[in-house]
């Protein structure tokens, strides 16, 4: 009911009552009416303020609740939101250390791959010298040592060049000279 219905319903029913009063004291005298109609008057507009005040503090209470519980669904729909934005963050974070990793992951396998080159380029230098001196060894040895004719006729041996303008196969035979 509204609180014009209450109202009307309530005001009904008092006056309903101080008829009744009022026909009960018909046999008294009138001071005694009067008295008693004041009460009644009285009892019925206090009984009104108590029904409005009750009425009142129903109201404050429901709203009461009301609040209550529009800023509990407010602090958790805040609380969702900080939640997803915590994930959201520790996602990126996460997302970042393993970019960072796989940069780190490449840039030693990339390292390394360098090293193991420059590795193959040493031993390679290293073997294509030893190569060189091993032939420069061969050739010595194979010029430093006579033949059997030559050393039976006392011809010296065929020497190689040193000299920059000389070619590789070119020799220069010392002992043909007179």
């Amino acid at each position: 009911m509204t609180e014009s219905r209450r109202a009307r319903a309530l005001g009904m029913c008092l006056t309903g009552a101080l008829a009744c009063v009022a026909i009960a004291g018909c046999g008294a005298g009138t001071t005694d009416r009067t008295k008693s109609a004041e009460q009644s008057a009285a009892q019925i507009e206090h009984s009104e303020e108590a029904a409005q005040t009750k009425q009142e503090d129903e109201e404050t209470a429901k709203n009461r609740e009301l609040l209550s519980s529009l800023e509990a669904k407010k602090r958790e729909e805040e609380a969702e939101a900080n939640a997803k934005h915590i994930e959201a963050v520790a996602e990126a974070k996460a997302k970042k250390k393993e970019r960072e990793a796989a940069l780190r992951a490449k840039r030693k396998e990339e390292q390394a791959e360098a090293n193991a080159k420059k590795r193959r380029e040493q031993e390679a230098l290293a073997r294509a010298k030893a190569e060189k001196a091993k032939r420069k060894r061969e050739q010595a040895q194979a010029v430093s040592t006579p033949t059997g004719e030559e050393a039976a006729n006392g011809v010296e041996p065929a020497r190689e060049s040193t000299a920059p303008e000389a070619g590789k196969d070119e020799v220069k035979k010392t002992a043909e000279e007179p």
